[in-house]
This record gives structure tokens, sequence and C-alpha cells, in this order.
């Protein structure tokens, strides 16, 4: 409710004997407006942009996932190794233990010097120090391992593998090629990039794409009168479209942005085998340039 005026020749009301400003008079109105979007080239293109920013998400979960059980993999294989060198010392021990029972035996035979009882003695002595040397790296392993698991580490790690081929056999071609086909289509973390480029080039053209028109459907429904019990209803949906003239400086300043990153970061899918290491070459599918990256 409230007071209102108008000019009855700007509604078309030219009656004579009727003034040109009308009112002050009260007026009651009272009304609901929806308003929907239809089609709009850029929230199109943000979309598309976020289900792209989600694969990468996803594709740098798989590459953290695959970090973990290298690492895992990586401090396994030490344990291993720490284990086997061990039973190496041991046996090594038991060894030296033998040849000083044949030396002071020899000794007390008259067949040998006192020197080679010393000798074998020293030598017992470096293996058993040696021995106390891969137990302590062998429980520094099994801490490492449980830590990488992310357990405790003083749970107790029984390994039951042994250092052989099979224990980092892997379903890895053996040729230069192959591998690096391998990767290319398998690493989550070149899938990564891949997919935080296309949200990059995406982005930039959801920016751009404000420029173009957008069509809206407007839908108004309302009571109108001078006194509520007279109020009489009325309402339009009209279609509506917008096209602004110009971006502000900010959505070019994000666009720019997206395309320098782009250019900066996204690598066309062709590898030059023949380079030690591999090289990524190739033109970027939005600015055009030549990007590289080791």
């Amino acid at each position: 409710m409230g007071e209102r005026n108008f000019n009855s020749k700007a509604q078309g009301i030219s009656f004579p004997g009727v003034p040109t400003i009308i009112g002050p008079f009260n007026a009651y109105d009272g009304r609901v407006r929806l308003t929907q979007t239809l089609f709009d080239f850029s929230n199109l293109g943000r979309v598309s942009a976020a289900k792209s920013q989600a694969s990468a998400a996803g594709a740098e979960r798989s590459a953290v996932v695959e970090s973990s059980a290298q690492n895992v993999a990586l401090a396994y294989a030490r344990a291993i190794r720490a284990q086997a060198v061990v039973t190496a010392r041991g046996a090594d021990s038991v060894l030296a233990r033998e040849l000083v029972g044949l030396a002071v035996a020899q000794q007390q035979a008259g067949v040998s010097a006192s020197i080679d009882v010393t000798r074998a003695k020293t030598q017992l002595a470096a293996a058993a120090g040696a021995l106390i040397v891969a137990e302590n790296q062998l429980d520094r392993a099994r801490i490492d391992l449980a830590r990488a698991l992310g357990l405790d580490p003083a749970t107790p790690i029984t390994l039951t593998d042994t250092l052989n081929a099979q224990l980092g056999a892997a379903d890895v071609p053996a040729d230069r090629n192959g591998a690096v086909a391998q990767a290319v289509t398998a690493r989550p973390d070149l899938a990564a990039e891949l997919a935080r480029g296309a949200a990059a080039r995406t982005s930039a053209s959801a920016i751009s794409a404000e420029r173009l028109p957008r069509l809206e459907l407007e839908a108004d429904y309302g009571l109108s009168g001078v006194r509520m019990p007279d109020a009489m209803a009325h309402g339009k949906s009209p279609y509506r479209s917008r096209c602004p003239f110009w971006m502000d400086s900010g959505a070019k300043a994000a666009s720019r942005s997206s395309r320098q990153w782009c250019g900066s970061r996204t690598f066309a899918p062709l590898i030059c085998a023949s380079r030690s290491p591999p090289m990524w070459m190739g033109p970027c599918s939005t600015c055009g340039r030549q990007v590289r990256s080791r």
C-alpha cells in the first residue's frame, strides 16, 4: 500500500476533463515474480568446467593413492632386504664360531699357531658386530613400514616374503616405447594435469561466453487496486533475452589468467621418445603455443 500518482497522457488517456496528473491516491499492489534462465552459454561452460575439476580431483586422489602404495611397497622391500641381511649375517656368525672351534682344535693338536686362534676370534667379533647392526636396521625398517601403513610403530610385523625374482614382478612392457605408452594412458598424475588443463580451457570459454545473449522466462502475477475488495488480478509471462555490451575488467583478467595457465601447464598428447628422459611436446589446443615439459 502506498500513495501514488501518474500522468494520464503517458498512459494513453487524453479525454476532455481528465487532468494530466491524477493523484495522489492510495493504491494496493502485491505481486509475485519468478525468473528462470532457459539457456545460458556461460553457465553451460561453468558446468563443464566443474565436471573437469571433479575429474581432476578424482585423478589427484588416484595419484595420492598410488604414491602411498609406492611408499608402502618401497618400505616393504627395504624391510625384506634388511631381513635377508640379518639372515646372512647370522650365517656368517655361525661360520665364524665354527672356525674359532677349528682353530682352537688345531692349536691344541699342535698343528696351528696361536695367531690363527686370535684371527678367528677377531673374525667372530666382527661377524657379531655386523649381526647387531643388521638387526638394528631391520627394526628401523619395520618401524618405517608401520608408519607407511599408518600403524603404531610398536606393532609387530611378520615378513613372509623373500628377496626373489617374483617379489618385484609387474605387468609392465619390457621395451621403452611400450612402457612410455602405458605411462601416458595409466599415470593418474598425468590424467590430473590433463583434467586441470581441460578445466582451465572450459573456464576461459565460459568467461568469454558471458558476452553472448541468454534467454530468460519471467512470470509476474499480482493484485492491484484502490481498495483490497476491488483489487484485480493480472499477470504476464514474457520471454527476455539479455546481451551484455562489454565484459568487466575482472572477467577479462580471469579469462586471461585461465588461458595463461593453459599455455603453461597443458601438454599436447605427443611424446618424443628419442630424448632421455622423454619430453612432452606439441601445440596447446587453446593458445596454440608450443609447450613442453620433462
